[in-house]
């Protein structure tokens, strides 16, 4: 697996780790198993500032797999495809090959026009 950089969902344990360590703990609930409600709201009001975080330290191709798996786990849609927009500024900010920076620029465009094809208003 390509690293473009660290951030807080590349430093856990692999998938399959993670997996077993949380159907081991799950065991431990009451009913066996562990209510998917509960767990989000337990880390709610820090949800949008991991994103924030991940979004500067991500290349925007990671990034944009993290901002679709938080939409279907209930994240904002319109936060997630502002952030990527984002991520996407940032690279075309920083690169100096004129394709890449071609490319930062139409992928930026695409994820902030869905945000703001959403019901919030953010600004596209």
């Amino acid at each position: 697996m390509t690293h473009f950089g660290l951030g807080l969902f590349s430093t856990h344990p692999s998938p399959t780790d993670r997996l077993a360590n949380l159907s081991e703990l799950a065991t431990t609930l009451p009913d066996g198993k562990a209510a998917d409600d509960e767990l989000l709201a337990l880390i709610a009001n820090y949800r949008e500032e991991w994103l924030n975080d991940e979004f500067v330290v991500q290349h925007p191709r990671q990034f944009e797999h993290i901002a679709e798996q938080q939409i279907n786990m209930g994240v904002d849609v319109e936060l997630a495809y502002y952030l990527l927009g984002k991520s996407w500024e940032r690279r075309f900010e920083s690169e100096v090959r004129k394709a890449l920076v071609e490319e930062a620029s139409r992928e930026a465009v695409i994820a902030f026009s869905k945000g703001a094809a959403s019901a919030s208003g953010l600004p596209a």
